[in-house]
């Protein structure tokens, strides 16, 4: 773990873990994480993301278990805007392989991407497409 990542975790309240020692997160940001993980705007993806910031072993995906489409990208961006602490954190994923660091380096990109797309489909959560976002994240190897 890095001493910026350590520093960081300081700053959010971070504890360890009295019989690992592994760093956890602050009661506030494991109960988000938590409901979040038990709730139904979930997938393979941002799991993988949860996984890696909650130090669990996240579920094998023959897929890569990065996000494929902005569908996938969405639950994502809803988790990192849930819990955003997480977000500085997450050139962690690049441990998931090269797709996932590509991405998690365009992360704000993608964002601003989502986040246009999102409004000017007046925001609805289904029936609506992002195809400069698609076009964008199949660009970097999604």
């Amino acid at each position: 773990m890095s001493e910026a990542t350590t520093k960081q975790q300081q700053d959010e309240g971070w504890t360890k873990n009295d019989q690992t020692q592994e760093p956890m997160p602050s009661r506030d940001v494991t109960a988000r994480a938590l409901a979040w993980v038990c709730g139904r705007d979930t997938g393979v993806s941002s799991k993988r993301i949860w996984a890696r910031m909650m130090y669990a072993q996240p579920d094998r995906d023959p897929f890569g278990g990065y996000p494929h489409d902005p569908d996938d990208f969405g639950r994502c961006y809803r988790l990192l805007k849930l819990i955003p602490e997480w977000r500085p954190r997450l050139g962690e994923m690049a441990a998931e392989g090269s797709v996932w660091e590509a991405l998690a380096g365009a992360w704000d990109e993608l964002t601003e991407h989502y986040e246009r797309e999102h409004a000017a489909a007046g925001g609805r959560r289904w029936g609506w497409s992002a195809p400069l976002l698609y076009e964008r994240m199949k660009a970097l190897g999604a």
